[in-house]
């Protein structure tokens, strides 16, 4: 079947109107979820739902790299899925879409970390990213077979930096402060025995702009411009 973006893209958008969003919403979906695509399909003159998946991995691989954020790659997954389904079924069903399945942490980690949240008294934002960050590496000490905070140990903890930093270097002081407050908690209530400070202590390097040098001729000119 030969269809093209447009087409798939203005069918998209009146089942968006039929499910009664607003005007400002559509006119969203056509900027951040749609248009990117355009632009980056706009030498195909017709596409298929398999062409548009391919497109989710240069999207993730921006949000990797960091060029785009978390948000902004929502944006295109759901145009792309969107568009796909259409595409495929000639239908769409309103979905969340998501990445992956939602990972469950077990017990006792769960309750370790609730009662650990339960002390963070900063602002939402702040504390949704500390959870966060510290519900992903107990999933890791949990997938490397960690039963309990207990059997946590310091190769856990190199090996997961190393891992996130690969994807949040620009955020890498969110996660040592989020790892820095649950295990100084874990050592205060006597839950674990190390706050790990010596590796969650360490300086990184930060980024710098190496600034432009002046040209042999602005040189010349400054020279020349001292009263000899």
């Amino acid at each position: 079947m030969d269809i093209q973006l447009s087409e798939l893209i203005d069918t998209a958008v009146n089942y968006l109107e039929k499910l009664g969003l607003s005007e400002g919403t559509i006119k969203n979906y056509r900027q951040s979820a749609f248009k990117p695509l355009e632009g980056k399909l706009v030498s195909w003159k017709f596409v298929d739902s398999g062409l548009l998946r391919l497109q989710e991995n240069f999207f993730f691989q921006q949000f990797e790299n960091g060029t785009i954020s978390r948000h902004t790659l929502n944006w295109r997954i759901w145009g792309i899925r969107m568009l796909a389904e259409i595409f495929d079924t000639g239908n769409f069903t309103w979905k969340v879409f998501s990445k992956k399945p939602k990972e469950c942490l077990p017990e006792p980690f769960r309750s370790v970390i609730g009662s650990f949240m339960q002390t963070q008294s900063c602002w939402q934002k702040h504390k949704d990213c500390t959870n966060s960050i510290c519900q992903r590496f107990l999933l890791s000490v949990f997938g490397n077979g960690g039963m309990d905070i207990a059997s946590t140990t310091s190769v856990h903890v190199r090996d997961f930096m190393a891992k996130i930093s690969k994807s949040r270097l620009k955020k890498i002081d969110d996660v040592v402060y989020a790892l820095s407050a649950f295990f100084r908690y874990l050592y205060e209530n006597e839950l674990y025995g190390d706050n790990f400070w010596v590796l969650l202590a360490a300086p990184r390097c930060r980024n710098h702009h190496v600034r432009r040098c002046m040209t042999p001729r602005e040189i010349s000119r400054l020279l020349e411009s001292i009263d000899r």
